[in-house]
């Protein structure tokens, strides 16, 4: 069994809700709406705790998940992007407008 020493150490320092606010410049209703997302531990009803390395730990997973989402996008956009610009071209010539 780990000892408490090795428990704070992985855990990180304990935070309270409105520290946690403060950090993410939102207001506290906020982070208990969503402290289960943020890793947060209700010690009794209404009261949470949360830990410094375990809130980096999300903020790092969620980024890097829409750092990729993103990037895939950006990749789609692309494509789309010249459909578009050639279907356009192809508009303008079927009209003659380009057709002097």
């Amino acid at each position: 069994m780990k000892e408490l020493n090795e428990v704070m150490f992985e855990l990180g320092k304990a935070l309270k809700p409105s520290e946690v606010s403060n950090f993410f410049n939102i207001d506290v209703r906020i982070v208990r709406k969503y402290a289960k997302s943020l890793g947060g531990i209700e010690i009794y009803p209404g009261t949470y705790r949360f830990f410094s390395n375990v809130i980096a730990r999300i903020l790092y997973k969620n980024t890097t998940e829409a750092r990729n989402i993103r990037n895939e996008k950006s990749s789609h956009t692309r494509i789309d992007h010249k459909s578009k610009s050639e279907h356009n071209r192809k508009f303008v010539d079927k009209h003659g407008i380009l057709n002097i």
